[in-house]
């Protein structure tokens, strides 16, 4: 099964995933990596780092892996799991400087 933004919003909902957008955007996601269909990684967020990801068996059964309030609390698939499914599908965040740099190289 593909992994898409797509399928992510709709087993997350469109709250979670635009959370996951931005600790996706803003490189909070650390060591994102898909191993067959599950996807782990690590998120930083309000000082805190969450361990998080996703075991999918099919499009409709898929459990949370995270270290949050909202995942052991609700067993919802939260923003911090489908960040690092969005990481491990668009691929790594350049820090600043270094998007920086790489757009506008020093000859």
């Amino acid at each position: 099964m593909e992994i898409t933004e797509k399928w992510l919003g709709d087993i997350g909902g469109w709250q979670a995933m635009k959370t996951a957008r931005h600790l996706a955007d803003s490189g909070a996601v650390v060591n994102a990596k898909a191993e067959g269909q599950n996807v782990r990684g690590l998120v930083n967020q309000g000082g805190k780092r969450y361990a998080a990801g996703l075991a999918i068996r099919s499009a409709s059964d898929v459990e949370n892996l995270c270290t949050c309030p909202t995942s052991r609390a609700r067993s919802m698939i939260c923003e911090h799991s489908l960040a690092v499914a969005l990481a491990t599908i668009r691929g790594p965040v350049l820090p600043k400087a270094e998007a920086r740099s790489a757009q506008y190289p020093v000859s």
